[in-house]
């Protein structure tokens, strides 16, 4: 008994004076707000922007700090897939610093992890896309140090790349679509261009002529109607869409050809996509 006497009143003695550090240390870390320090536990709220935000609850076990600080997320914005996933990263963090004081380290290594994942406010909407929009010889890439998400997609034999360029206050504020190379008719891509950039406008903006009875304009995520236009509404379908004349595939199956004689009733007409 008196072994178990002497190993609590250890860790009682080491979360104490951990604890004067928290209180000094955590407050000094950027965007981040200490709420509750005491022995029963630390409560901390990181906020960078109004969308990228969690909370943080971290419990002492019983044997702390030889065994790892509990770490907690929640969060009202970001996915509770990601919170997950960040949870198991903290537990193989914690499991480093056995026998040293944990939680001011794992505040650090959070409030990190947000500065250097800006699209982790946006990760519910790239699962979608991976799952529901691209097969498997398309491809997507997250340059987080530059806020990007870049799309490789195609059908067929035409193609389209994007850069989708997400904003800090992603998505209070509009993102950015850019096509950089398409085999498409140049008529398309620009039609495709401007239609994108109305989707992700309307998305943030109210609309100029307001209904009476409509609800109050809240500005909501764009990148998903915006993928879901280029590439399944367009990309994916123009390629297989038919000749409203001849039936026949209305884009040649060669990109390089701009254009294809459509025969019906003794009608021809050579139809130039320029």
């Amino acid at each position: 008994m008196a072994d178990a006497s002497s190993g609590t009143d250890e860790r009682l003695k080491f979360i104490q004076t951990e604890l004067v550090e928290v209180k000094k240390k955590v407050p000094e870390i950027p965007d981040t707000r200490l709420i509750a320090a005491v022995v029963d536990l630390i409560k901390v709220e990181i906020k960078k922007t109004d969308h990228k935000q969690v909370n943080i609850t971290c419990l002492f076990p019983m044997k702390y700090p030889h065994e790892p600080l509990v770490v907690e997320l929640g969060s009202k914005t970001l996915a509770f897939k990601l919170l997950m996933g960040l949870m198991s990263v903290c537990e193989a963090e914690t499991k480093k610093l056995l026998g040293k004081p944990q939680v001011v380290h794992m505040m650090n290594f959070i409030n990190t992890f947000l500065d250097e994942n800006p699209l982790c406010v946006c990760s519910e909407e790239i699962a979608f896309i991976k799952k529901n929009l691209l097969t498997p010889e398309d491809d997507i890439k997250l340059k987080q140090k530059s806020s990007q998400i870049v799309l490789k997609f195609r059908q067929q034999n035409y193609f389209m790349n994007i850069v989708v360029n997400v904003p800090e206050t992603y998505p209070l504020k509009q993102i950015t679509v850019e096509i950089t190379e398409h085999n498409l008719p140049e008529f398309l891509k620009v039609n495709f261009q401007a239609q994108s950039i109305e989707i992700a406008r309307r998305c943030v903006q109210p609309p100029l002529r307001k209904k009476p009875k409509d609800p109050p304009f809240v500005p909501k995520a764009s990148i998903r109607p915006v993928c879901e236009y280029l590439i399944r509404d367009c990309l994916k379908r123009y390629p297989l869409e038919s000749c409203p004349l001849c039936k026949k595939q209305i884009l040649p199956a060669d990109p390089t050809v701009r254009s294809h004689i459509c025969v019906k009733n003794n009608l021809t007409v050579l139809i130039i996509h320029r």
